[in-house]
């Protein structure tokens, strides 16, 4: 009896250790690129400039919509968007009134190289908070 009480009370703190590790989404900002853009980008010295210059009517064309989008930080870091993400962005971008070097605030959870969004807004600029 004492020896099963051990085993389930060992279970039960490996189970808290893997839900209390879980990672909470995390907030970043970056600029928003389509995926066609963005897997050229990815072999670029200048990948980080050419993105702070991304034509949003880039972004709009019927093939770059179909493929996705994806977000690059300014460490030049190139995140796949979800399909929740994609959706957001093009909704941004329709809206948007920046021409080019459209910066995105959001708040996902990351697995691998593809960002689970929850939230995403347009930013200013990529050191400036999510507008309200």
């Amino acid at each position: 009896m004492l020896k099963k009480l051990f085993v389930c009370s060992l279970v039960s703190l490996l189970l808290i250790g893997v839900f209390a590790s879980a990672q909470s989404p995390i907030k970043l900002k970056g600029y928003l690129i389509d995926m066609m853009c963005a897997n050229a980008y990815a072999d670029e010295p200048n990948a980080l400039a050419e993105a702070k210059k991304h034509p949003k009517e880039c972004s709009l064309m019927p093939q770059c919509k179909k493929d996705g989008y994806a977000v690059m930080t300014e460490d030049g870091t190139i995140y796949k968007l979800d399909k929740v993400g994609n959706k957001k962005a093009a909704e941004i971008l329709d809206k948007t009134t920046t021409e080019e070097g459209l910066v995105v605030a959001f708040e996902a959870d990351i697995k691998g190289k593809v960002l689970y969004v929850k939230t995403m807004a347009e930013a200013e600029t990529a050191q400036q908070e999510v507008k309200e």
